[in-house]
């Protein structure tokens, strides 16, 4: 199995340089011909996420969607990926950062939760703890 680095999907995504989607359409095919997969890390998603965001300026809600497609490609292998998906579903139902909830889910896998933060809104979704707070409850 190979692992695929976040510039390498972003392009797959945006196909805003024609030569390297096709690159990346290539080996894709190619990858599901023989039957095989790519492995993406949830750091992967972290800065698709940031770059779909930022750099591109995508609504959340599109970023969602399209890691969602992605998903549904068979030649790809996330990591964690029954929860990752399950994350993504229910981040269509809050307005939680994305990141914030894939850092939760991250931290979920090493029984490190909760995450303590000093992000007010954070604090509030399944899995964060406001630091200010933290003194105040059973660490």
């Amino acid at each position: 199995m190979i692992s695929l680095d976040t510039n390498v999907l972003v392009r797959f995504l945006t196909q805003d340089d024609m030569s390297q989607y096709l690159t990346v359409a290539q080996l894709l095919t190619h990858l599901e011909k023989d039957n095989r997969q790519a492995f993406v890390s949830l750091l992967v998603v972290i800065e698709i996420n940031w770059v779909l965001g930022f750099s591109y300026r995508l609504e959340r809600v599109q970023i969602i969607e399209a890691l969602l497609a992605l998903m549904e490609l068979p030649m790809l292998n996330f990591e964690h990926s029954q929860k990752l998906k399950a994350c993504l579903q229910n981040a269509r139902q809050n307005t939680f950062d994305l990141s914030d909830l894939l850092i939760a889910l991250k931290s979920s896998e090493h029984d490190a939760l909760p995450v303590m933060t000093f992000d007010k809104k954070a604090s509030k979704a399944q899995g964060f703890v406001l630091l200010t707070q933290a003194f105040d409850q059973a660490i």
